[in-house]
């Protein structure tokens, strides 16, 4: 059995369609189903049929551990490079969800110049859930990436952090390549960011 959420989708410059999101596992056991989420990544000819030069037969499944992993954004690099943005389980804590990024060339194949291996990651709060929910290209290549920390029994904390154009977080970014704020006692969560004209990067949620 197999199972999957669309979260984002991004068209690319010759009208082929990338759809990002959540692809789940064999057994249609709940507990199973979830522990075994990966990336998703498709592509779709611009007639509505999966682009078979893309990945294997239209479809990218990438496994950063395991245990669950949501792609929450799609970007396109303007050389047609593909950026998915999200968060993963860590298998060293079951609490703590970290912030993942990967790269992939237009063909579909991993960019082992991005990260370790095209896949790039970055865990800022120790023992904390971690949730990307937006995410942004700088025009110098850096992607920003904004979303919320979980910190129970604490309010929720939004955060937004930058990963230079190699995969490596961007240390002159805020507190070591992330901000997080807290304004006030209730939950706070970052759902959408912007790059402004000037740079400046601007949060809504």
């Amino acid at each position: 059995f197999y199972g999957g959420t669309c979260n984002d989708i991004a068209i690319q410059p010759d009208g082929k369609i990338l759809a990002a999101g959540v692809i789940d596992s064999l057994i249609p056991s709940l507990f199973i189903l979830f522990s075994n989420q990966d990336f998703m990544l498709a592509r779709i000819n611009s007639n509505g049929t999966l682009d078979s030069s893309f990945g294997q037969n239209g479809k990218i499944r990438t496994n950063f551990e395991n245990h669950p992993d949501q792609a929450s954004r799609v970007l396109i690099q303007p050389d047609g490079k593909i950026i998915l943005a999200g968060s993963y389980m860590s298998d060293d804590s079951l609490h703590d969800f970290i912030f993942g990024v990967v790269r992939y060339h237009p063909d579909g194949s991993l960019d082992n110049s991005f990260g370790l291996n095209g896949i790039a990651k970055f865990s800022p709060v120790v023992e904390k859930v971690k949730v990307v929910n937006d995410a942004k290209l700088q025009e110098d290549g850096k992607i920003v990436l904004a979303g919320y920390v979980f910190t129970n029994p604490n309010p929720n904390q939004s955060i937004v952090l930058r990963f230079n154009s190699n995969g490596v977080p961007d240390a002159s970014f805020g507190t070591a390549g992330y901000q997080i704020f807290n304004v006030g006692i209730a939950d706070q969560e970052a759902t959408s960011v912007l790059i402004n004209p000037n740079g400046l990067i601007t949060l809504g949620g």
